[in-house]
């Protein structure tokens, strides 16, 4: 791993997180291009993953006057507090010290995840049923996934929804009979997939369901000449094993590093 290829996965992370983002009936969307990282905020929704910073320090040095900048984007935004991501391929020194000055605190590292497709992905040995879906399956998709991270903000919903169908992404359902037990989506980008949202109901999981839209996913990768693939989690360590990280991981994924998430309190 170098700081070219980080900065594809970044760019690419960025670029699927940001069009989740946009005209959501009664909630407020705001996003920006800030040194070339992109900030997305949903103030409304007080979680981290929804008000963060990706990419940022690979077009240009992270300067005092850039972390001010950000800072003022999500206080005009109105959210509570935000998180910036910073990939360890953008070193520069005395940037952590910088950060403290300037009000921010590392909070946990989520880890990166990719690999490099050398042959063509085999088709899910499933006996689920597995459909890409359109926009009338939006809802159940959404709701799919807000239950299955026990998610309770209500606001998530038509996020979620309105998701589906947007440029560069395709969804998924798992079926165990009639009954949809699982989603999951994928964004494709010319250098770059994304693995994005995925989870599956909780009365639902051991049948293998996030296997298959694994793999499936792969698989239109693939198809669609797409090598690189990419995906995040939570850092999985001893003492917090995260299961998707090693789903991740037994479909060819390796870690390609951890980023430091620095966490700032406005309100």
């Amino acid at each position: 791993m170098n700081k070219a290829l980080s900065q594809i996965l970044e760019h690419s992370e960025a670029l699927y997180w940001s069009r989740v983002y946009g005209e959501v009936p009664g909630l407020p969307t705001y996003t920006r291009n800030i040194q070339g990282a992109i900030a997305c905020s949903i103030p409304q929704i007080d979680m981290l993953a929804l008000n963060r910073v990706i990419g940022l320090g690979f077009e240009e040095a992270v300067k005092p006057e850039t972390l001010e900048e950000i800072k003022n984007f999500f206080r005009q935004a109105g959210a509570p507090r935000f998180f910036i991501q910073l990939s360890p391929h953008v070193p520069q020194e005395g940037l952590s010290e910088m950060m403290t000055e300037h009000g921010f605190k590392l909070h946990n590292r989520w880890a990166k995840l990719w690999q490099e497709l050398e042959k063509e992905p085999l088709e899910p040995n499933t006996e689920l049923s597995l459909v890409e879906i359109g926009k009338a399956d939006a809802k159940t998709y959404a709701e799919i996934i807000k239950k299955s991270f026990g998610w309770e903000q209500e606001g998530l919903l038509p996020l979620l929804s309105e998701s589906v169908g947007k440029k560069g992404y395709t969804h998924y359902l798992a079926y165990h009979g009639e009954t949809a037990i699982a989603a999951a989506a994928l964004h494709l980008y010319p250098d770059a997939a994304a693995m994005a949202f995925a989870g599956t109901l909780p009365e639902y999981r051991g049948l293998g369901a996030q296997n298959a839209l694994l793999q499936i996913r792969l698989k239109k990768a693939w198809d669609n000449g797409v090598r690189l693939i990419h995906s995040e989690t939570a850092e999985n360590t001893l003492d917090n094993p995260v299961a998707s990280y090693r789903n991740m991981v037994r479909n060819g994924f390796q870690e390609a590093y951890t980023r430091d998430n620095w966490i700032c309190v406005l309100a």
